[in-house]
């Protein structure tokens, strides 16, 4: 049975710590402050990001914003008992929606590409717009994440991706300040996974 440290006046003695724990100042007992200083020191901005999508080739240069969604779990996993509850680690994450806005061209074309798509996978008018081949449904997308000198630094994977709404267009012949009409549009997918290149 472990017994408790013999010498209080200093706790960081090695012979002071429970047995089968190590103190903090033992993990880092082997290593120099420069081993712990960061090995970049170049921040994430906002902008350092380019996204393509398989089914969309019109919309990848028009791309101006994008989320990598939210991932997790809503709480963790509690056991009743006489005292408090115990947590646990939940066993099944969820993934929030990717949401992409894009600027439209005048031909509209990125923006039918998605509408096509949408109305390929739903019943509008009759059974001729929905495409039967349901692999014809899904996509794969990237959203690749660039370094400072614009290289490829991080890739983020959506798998079985596909649309679920996109937001209209307003006209107006009373706008004085031209600014080029950009969309939204929101996707859902199985999950995603992150790679450093």
């Amino acid at each position: 049975m472990s017994s408790l440290p013999t010498n209080y006046d200093n706790f960081f003695e090695p012979n002071n710590a429970l047995h089968g724990t190590r103190a903090s100042i033992e993990i880092l007992s082997g290593q120099s402050p420069l081993d712990r200083q960061p090995s970049n020191e170049n921040f994430l901005y906002p902008t350092y990001f380019k996204f393509f999508m398989q089914r969309l080739p019109k919309m990848t240069y028009t791309v101006t914003k994008v989320n990598l969604p939210q991932f997790g779990s809503d709480a963790a996993v509690e056991q009743d008992n006489r005292f408090t509850k115990i947590k646990h680690t939940p066993n099944r994450v969820s993934f929030a929606n990717l949401e992409v806005q894009f600027l439209v061209d005048e031909d509209m074309s990125n923006w039918l590409e998605i509408y096509d798509w949408i109305k390929s996978t739903s019943l509008v008018e009759d059974h001729v717009d929905f495409d039967d081949n349901i692999k014809d449904h899904y996509s794969d997308a990237t959203l690749m994440i660039t370094n400072s000198a614009m290289n490829a630094n991080v890739e983020v994977e959506f798998k079985s991706i596909f649309p679920i709404s996109l937001t209209g267009i307003d006209f107006d012949s009373g706008v004085t300040d031209l600014t080029a009409v950009q969309c939204t549009a929101t996707f859902v997918y199985d999950y995603y996974t992150v790679r450093k290149l």
